[in-house]
């Protein structure tokens, strides 16, 4: 029950969910996003549409200029200079 082995825990964990974090930059990203709709006319019930779309966008990153490795490296360092605080 130690109040500083508590803490050395927790920012073990944080510093794990870091990494992850970091690396998720990395990652491709998919979105996904739509609508539908009815247009009615009341003039005329002839002239009545629906009206629906998707748009599906994907992003890949290509070339970060390094600062995404770098966050990694550097979450990564954290996590393990956690781990040894905590030993």
């Amino acid at each position: 029950n130690n109040p500083d082995l508590k803490i050395a825990e927790y920012n073990k964990n944080a510093n794990k969910y870091l990494i992850y974090s970091a690396r998720s930059k990395l990652l491709p990203t998919i979105n996904l996003s739509g609508s539908y709709g009815l247009i009615k006319d009341f003039k005329s019930n002839a002239n009545n549409s629906l009206n629906a779309e998707a748009l599906v966008t994907i992003s890949v990153p290509l070339y970060q200029s390094g600062i995404e490795y770098s966050d990694a490296r550097r979450a990564r360092y954290q996590y393990k200079k956690s781990v040894y605080d905590q030993q």
